[in-house]
């Protein structure tokens, strides 16, 4: 994960978005925190009642992505 973040092309300033089981784990966190402030971003992480299970963010990602076509 650190490798593809790293290497991603991300626009400074933009928001990220972090929800699912995953970002429940306070180490994968702090290294997305790191990893934002060195590309700039502007990381938002859920509640961890909204991250106990990774489906949450699989649905937040596709109404996101269902709600910019309409």
């Amino acid at each position: 994960m650190e490798k593809e973040l790293l290497n991603y092309p991300f626009e400074k300033g933009t928001p990220f978005v972090s929800i699912g089981g995953v970002m429940s784990n306070l180490y994968l966190k702090g290294l997305v925190n790191d990893i934002c402030r060195e590309k700039m971003l502007k990381p938002y992480f859920a509640s961890p009642k909204y991250s106990s299970d990774n489906a949450s963010g699989n649905a937040f990602g596709a109404f996101m992505n269902y709600s910019s076509r309409y």
